[in-house]
């Protein structure tokens, strides 16, 4: 049977009159691109495609994601000695600060008296006039001895923020702080050993970096380890320090008994337990060494583990309640109008 069929397909080789056609066609399209896959210049079309991509991007943004050849990095190598050697300095946590100039006026024109309290000695708790507000602490000092302590700047050091001179009298502006260590002890919440060794290590980072400084504080108590809401340590009255060679860790013994034994101080001066049952042997070990070592004895003792100061948080806050609780009890005398004065 014969079928008729519509296919065009004609081979050129069998075609003289189609070859010449084909020929002519490829002279009117000489930039044709047509390539078939498996050719050599497959690969060559795809680099040209992807040229003309990047055509398309503005020459600023190419500007911007080149790198320089060789970065502007001075790198130190171990072995090599440097022009500019990097300074040594043995104090860890101290900071070069600039410090203010004393100002020759009365603090009441920049602070507004709230009350005083009693803070191992009569401090005036106040705030800016101007915004931002800020709660300070203010302390009358008639002797300049405190000047050269302003450099003393640590995190478990009450900081200097001003120092104002007026009437022949110095007033010392420092950080505003919510309860001292004596009013903790004073709750009848007890304290556990690492609360007493939280503090202890804070006091000890203070008072060894006033040591680095050839001073050691003559008064420090319970009365003057204040606290931060947050539960750091800030050593208060550091203007009442001595210069010596080596500091003695008895008063961080002294506070440290205090705190186990519920104020108790030791007696007939000799640190020793009435309870030693309660506390681990590291403690009992550490009272010890306090009584007559210096701050180098104690430095790496294990008693002084780094604990967050936010294990206070729950004291402190205890601690500031029962304070409001005796301001009833500590009212204005209507007779004599004396300020109120809350003891701490």
């Amino acid at each position: 049977m014969d079928l008729k069929s519509n296919r065009k397909t004609r081979f050129p080789g069998k075609n003289e009159e189609l070859l010449a056609e084909i020929d002519d066609r490829k002279k009117f399209k000489p930039h044709r691109r047509t390539r078939f896959p498996g050719g050599t210049d497959v690969e060559r079309i795809r680099l040209l495609e992807k040229e003309e991509q990047w055509s398309e991007f503005p020459p600023e943004k190419e500007q911007r994601t080149q790198l320089p050849f060789r970065l502007p990095i001075r790198i130190n190598p171990p072995d090599v000695d440097l022009d500019q050697p990097v300074l040594k300095t043995n104090i860890k946590t101290s900071e070069v600060v600039q410090l203010p100039a004393v100002r020759v006026e009365s603090p009441w024109n920049s602070y507004i008296s709230l009350r005083h309290l009693e803070r191992g000695g009569q401090v005036t708790v106040a705030y800016t006039r101007h915004v931002p507000v800020r709660m300070v602490t203010i302390k009358e000092i008639l002797s300049d001895s405190f000047m050269e302590l302003r450099k003393c700047q640590h995190e478990n050091l009450l900081a200097i923020v001003e120092v104002y001179r007026f009437q022949g009298v110095f007033f010392v502006i420092t950080d505003y702080t919510v309860i001292t260590l004596k009013q903790i002890i004073a709750i009848p919440l007890p304290l556990e050993e690492s609360h007493v060794s939280a503090t202890c290590r804070q006091v000890f980072e203070g008072m060894q970096h006033l040591s680095r400084f050839g001073l050691c504080h003559k008064k420090l108590d319970s009365s003057r380890v204040l606290f931060s809401p947050d539960g750091f340590v800030k050593i208060a009255h550091f203007d009442e320090c001595r210069t010596t060679e080596s500091a003695a860790a008895r008063s961080l013994g002294t506070i440290a008994i205090e705190m186990m034994q519920n104020g108790i101080p030791p007696e007939d001066g000799k640190f020793v337990l009435k309870h030693p049952d309660r506390w681990s042997p590291e403690a009992s070990n550490f009272l010890e060494i306090t009584s007559w070592g210096t701050l180098n004895e104690i430095q790496k003792h294990r008693f002084l583990t780094v604990i967050s100061p936010t294990v206070m948080v729950p004291f402190i806050h205890l601690a500031g309640w029962d304070t409001i609780e005796s301001l009833s009890l500590k009212t204005l005398d209507s007779d004599t109008g004396s300020p109120l004065i809350v003891s701490g």
